[in-house]
């Protein structure tokens, strides 16, 4: 568990280091960037008149590109634009799920995303910055543009975001101004999604103790998920996502991924049958619904802005039911864990309420409740978690305190008769299994006529002994003056190998003590249990016993001991 504690520090402390750079990198960059830069990017607009579909009726262009409209409409805008741009200089247009093609004096010069000229699976041209070079345009030249929308969904916004960013200049230079734009929308994306990071490797490397791994994985699920939908913008979105099957619906499938892992991880914290099962039908009927329609989207079958309504209608329907079961099981009160949770859910569903007074009343920037609602939240459950964590490190290291003390020697700190016992149960027939019996001499001797404090000693210099040649762990002290050593060997040439060299070992050591004031003389035994070996390992000590007795009696008898 410490090794377990000391990985997460060092991988918190990285990525936080790393995180702060990144940081740090970009806020340079864009220092530098506005500064040295000697490119230019300049923003023009299209004056004129427009007509829906096939009606004749001209309506003037509104300054800030909002048409009213529902519907599939084809919309031909006429004008000019209130700048010259000069010729090789880049036009960009910011294209939201439309068809476009442009006529400079009745002359086609730029058309994007008909549906021939898209793959076969993709459905939409999706959303992103599209360019084209300028052949020279003046403020006098007769412009016709003509944009169609493919989805029912905002197409107000479709056709606002087209007329109010029409650029001219160096797209890189958009680019940068995009990010510049949005630094702190992608700091705080790195950020959280960087905590669903860190909760993945929690999860991993805590999996085989109490802590719920599923809590884990959806916290980080809901963490990435909700950076990629939440606070990455559709102004950097075409840069990061290039690929159009998904660049049109990233959002809406984070949104889908994180409405499924938020259910899961409320789920996680529910002990009563009804609000599991509840939350268990929600998740699931979740999952079904993100794997159907990816599978529409990467066949061409459907896209998922065809199913955002569906996708609103189930948030909005899911929401009150989580808020219910959350306050079903405070009520019940025998949901420790409820209490923080409560707190955080309803600071969310506040999020949620005021995001939809605000964007009806048109009051307030769009998700802007929502998005801070939702940082709370997961700062809150990431601070709730990290204790959660703590608390188990240290649960787990008073666990490990008791085990020691269970299964430790409390003399020689090597297993007792109780770890040699749990070892046995563990041996497995297919290993060489090498059993050495030791019995420390003239231990009686020493504690009737020393005292029992040199006879303590006598024990530790024995095992200190051993566990310069045998692993600590390996070694176990059944009886006052008796030890058993398990080694297991791949090949009994290494086993033999070890042997020889022991046994020199401890002659000399043996040798070098007879002037001791204290004499340091052990009596061993070893026999070896092979992997065709029929015989038990009961009978394997046995022989390594009778060894031990064997050699003890020779001792006594050239050294005339008792």
């Amino acid at each position: 568990m410490k090794k377990i504690k000391k990985k997460l520090i060092i991988i918190i402390v990285i990525t936080s280091i790393l995180f702060c750079f990144l940081a740090l990198g970009i806020m340079l960059y864009q220092e530098y960037q506005t500064r040295n830069n000697t490119q230019h990017l300049n923003q023009t607009q299209l004056i004129g008149e427009y007509q829906i579909d096939d009606d004749q009726t001209l309506h003037p262009i509104p300054s800030n590109g909002k048409i009213n409209l529902s519907g599939y409409h084809s919309l031909t805008f006429t004008g000019h634009f209130t700048d010259s741009i000069p010729i090789n200089q880049q036009i960009i247009f910011r294209t939201d799920n439309v068809r476009l093609k442009l006529w400079v004096n009745n002359q086609l010069i730029f058309q994007y995303g008909d549906r021939a000229s898209l793959p076969e699976n993709v459905l939409s041209p999706g959303n992103s910055w599209q360019s084209f070079i300028s052949p020279g345009i003046s403020q006098t030249d007769k412009i016709t543009l003509e944009v169609q929308n493919i989805y029912l969904d905002h197409v107000t916004t479709t056709y606002a975001s087209l007329l109010t960013n029409i650029f001219f200049g160096y797209e890189s230079q958009l680019i940068v101004q995009a990010l510049s734009f949005h630094t702190l929308n992608m700091i705080l994306s790195i950020g959280i999604i960087c905590f669903g990071i860190l909760a993945l490797l929690a999860a991993v490397f805590l999996r085989n103790v109490t802590i719920k791994d599923e809590r884990l994985f959806f916290f980080s699920g809901l963490c990435i998920s909700i950076g990629i939908w939440g606070f990455i913008s559709f102004d950097v979105q075409g840069y990061i996502f290039p690929f159009p099957i998904f660049n049109n619906s990233i959002d809406i499938a984070s949104l889908l991924f994180t409405m499924f892992f938020l259910v899961g991880y409320v789920r996680s914290f529910f002990i009563e049958r009804v609000t599991i099962f509840i939350s268990t039908i929600l998740a699931s009927s979740l999952l079904i619904l993100v794997v159907l329609l990816t599978l529409f989207q990467l066949c061409g079958i459907s896209d998922y802005y065809e199913a955002l309504t569906y996708i609103q209608i189930a948030g909005f329907a899911f929401s009150p039911l989580m808020i219910i079961c959350v306050i079903y099981e405070k009520i019940l009160a025998r949901n420790t864990m409820i209490q923080e949770l409560f707190t955080s859910a309803f600071i969310l569903a506040f999020g949620v309420f005021a995001d939809a007074i605000g964007n009806f009343f048109d009051i307030f920037p769009y998700m802007i409740w929502f998005r801070i609602s939702y940082i709370l939240f997961i700062i809150l459950q990431f601070i709730n978690l990290s204790k959660v964590i703590h608390n188990l490190f240290i649960d787990q290291g008073r666990m490990q305190v008791l085990e020691e003390l269970a299964y430790r020697d409390g003399l020689t700190n090597v297993g007792n008769r109780t770890a040699y016992s749990k070892r046995i149960e563990q041996l497995t027939p297919q290993q060489l299994h090498l059993v050495w019996v030791f019995d420390i001499n003239n231990l009686k001797i020493i504690n009737d006529s020393i005292g029992h404090e040199a006879g303590d000693y006598l024990i530790i210099q024995s095992a200190d002994f051993l566990v310069k040649y045998f692993h600590r762990d390996n070694i176990y002290r059944i009886g006052g003056d008796e030890f058993i050593v398990i080694q297991d060997f791949t090949t009994s040439s290494d086993m033999k190998k070890f042997i020889m060299h022991f046994e020199n070992e401890i002659s000399l050591y043996q040798y070098t003590h007879l002037k001791n004031s204290i004499y340091f003389s052990m009596a061993y035994g070893y026999a070896y249990l092979t992997q065709d070996d029929c015989r038990t390992f009961e009978s394997i000590v046995s022989a390594a016993d009778q060894r031990m007795y064997a050699m003890k009696t020779d001792m006594k008898s050239s050294t005339k001991l008792s």
